[in-house]
């Protein structure tokens, strides 16, 4: 089955967004065991800009990125995905006039897991005629 484009920037929209809330969750058990956090909506709420921002900074990416050899093309997505977590968290910081310090969780890694799983998801390498396809027929 082959995948277009809309859909794997969606899917890295979607990865975003839970990879981030997922983070969350494990770092407030961590970090405060037996706190209930009801802070989920207000990081999803917060994370769908970021989203945003990962899945045009991955359109921008896609034809460049295709020519890349693997590790070059992991390490480009790392690196992105972490500095676009960390302007994004910078440009929270002062939007909210300090106020997202006040997560029950630190912010900045949860956004930086999310970003860079939708970075992977979305400039993953495609192989073209895969064994899926050839099974079907």
């Amino acid at each position: 089955m082959k995948v277009r484009p809309i859909g794997r920037l969606l899917g890295a929209a979607i990865v975003t967004v839970a990879g981030s809330l997922g983070t969350f969750i494990i770092l407030v058990r961590m970090l405060r065991p037996g706190f209930e956090s009801r802070e989920q909506g207000a990081v999803i709420l917060w994370t769908v800009p970021l989203a945003v921002l990962v899945v045009g900074l991955a359109a921008l990416l896609h034809r460049t990125g295709a020519r890349w050899q693997p590790w070059v093309r992991i390490l480009v997505i790392a690196s992105l995905g972490f500095a676009l977590a960390a302007a994004y968290a910078i440009a929270g910081y002062f939007l909210s006039g300090g106020w997202i310090l006040a997560f029950d969780a630190p912010v900045l890694y949860c956004w930086a897991v999310g970003a860079i799983a939708g970075m992977l998801v979305a400039l993953a390498p495609v192989r073209r005629g895969s064994s899926a396809r050839k099974a079907a027929v």
